[in-house]
């Protein structure tokens, strides 16, 4: 019984299947990450896409949105 109390009081959780979301074109599924501060207020950019694995790397002055946005432009 001292096992069944012990148990019960544990929090359950189930598990989540595997994603199966594929990018089928360029730019369908696109991630973003920021890194940094480097050197005072530098920040380093990664862009890649998911479909043809392609990488932009870059460095901005801060982590505004319209900073980063503009990174997409960029080059």
């Amino acid at each position: 019984m001292q096992n069944g109390k012990t148990s019960w009081g544990k929090q359950q959780h189930g598990h989540l299947p595997p994603r199966t979301t594929k990018a089928v074109n360029p730019f369908d599924i696109v991630h973003v990450d920021l890194i940094g501060p480097y050197n005072g207020d530098n920040y380093g950019i990664a862009i890649i896409d998911q479909a043809t694995r392609w990488i932009e790397v870059g460095i901005q002055p801060d982590k505004d949105s319209l900073t980063t946005s503009e990174s997409f432009d960029g080059e």
